[in-house]
């Protein structure tokens, strides 16, 4: 036990001495915290471990993890600001505890949920994944961790394949719980709440209202077809009658020559000769013709 707990300190120099070297920390404080990570990881080997040894050992990470950002926001213009291994090593180490912890009471459900919880916090989206993953395997008949991971996927993720995956697979194992089937039926109107917004939003119609519109684009056409015949005749018929008009007013063979004979005599001699009527003359003429 003694040689496991100088294992796990001894994987900390690094990120210990790294702080010393940014001075985030003096060499008393760094102290101290080896003598508290010390004392936790004791008590976290021990047999009369308890799940609430590793929640304090976890709120003492977290606090430390916390007076490091403030002393690296407040000092960020006098020290190093290079990423180094302590920008990350107090939550990895956070990780390990957790880890740690729900291997030793993998039926403890606050372990669990302070585990998902500080990993949603900090982004880590494989390891909740895998979280989520060893729960369910774990405790199958658990109500909540089935909600929770489905919730996670639609919510977060906007992933509503998985979701339905994983409510169906919950079911399953629970076929009796209203709760889920509540949940998933929830869950469906949610969705479909969803997708119509999204669709008033970008304009779409449904297919109903697709089939719809191109069945009303048909009786147009339609309608527009019979209107463009009935004009189409009507213009015939009109084209027609003002022929017959035309053809009436046309007089016959005989009328015109009838009226050609009903002509008076023309006299010459009023045209004059081309001493008095210039129109007579060749040389207006002569000049049309040079114009043309």
């Amino acid at each position: 036990m003694a040689e496991k707990v100088r294992f796990f300190l001894e994987q900390t120099v690094p990120e210990l001495q790294d702080l010393e070297r940014k001075h985030l920390f003096d060499k008393k404080e760094i102290t101290m915290i080896m003598r508290k990570r010390t004392d936790f990881e004791h008590r976290i080997t021990s047999r009369g471990v308890k799940p609430y040894d590793f929640l304090k050992y976890v709120k003492f990470e977290k606090n430390l993890e916390k007076l490091r950002k403030k002393r690296f926001n407040r000092l960020k213009t006098f020290i190093d600001t290079k990423a180094s291994i302590s920008d990350w090593s107090i939550n990895r180490r956070i990780l390990f505890i957790f880890k740690r912890s729900i291997n030793r009471f993998p039926n403890e459900n606050q372990l669990w949920s302070e585990y998902i919880k500080f990993c949603k916090k900090n982004g880590s989206v494989k390891v909740i994944y895998k979280a989520y993953t060893n729960l369910l395997q774990l405790q199958p008949r658990n109500i909540n961790a089935w909600l929770s991971a489905a919730k996670f996927e639609f919510e977060y993720n906007a992933n509503a394949k998985g979701a339905r995956n994983l409510l169906q697979r919950s079911l399953r194992f629970n076929s009796e719980s209203l709760d889920l089937w509540l949940n998933y039926a929830k869950f469906e109107l949610n969705y479909i709440s969803k997708l119509l917004s999204r669709r008033k939003i970008l304009n779409l119609i449904t297919e109903k209202q697709q089939l719809e519109q191109l069945q009303l684009e048909k009786e147009r056409k339609l309608i527009e077809n019979k209107r463009k015949n009935v004009l189409d005749n009507d213009e015939d018929q009109n084209d027609l009658d003002s022929n017959t008009d035309i053809i009436k007013f046309l007089p016959d063979g005989e009328d015109i020559k009838t009226s050609l004979n009903n002509l008076p005599e023309i006299d010459v001699n009023v045209l004059g000769n081309p001493e008095n009527n210039p129109a007579l003359k060749e040389i207006i003429y002569v000049n049309i013709l040079s114009i043309i």
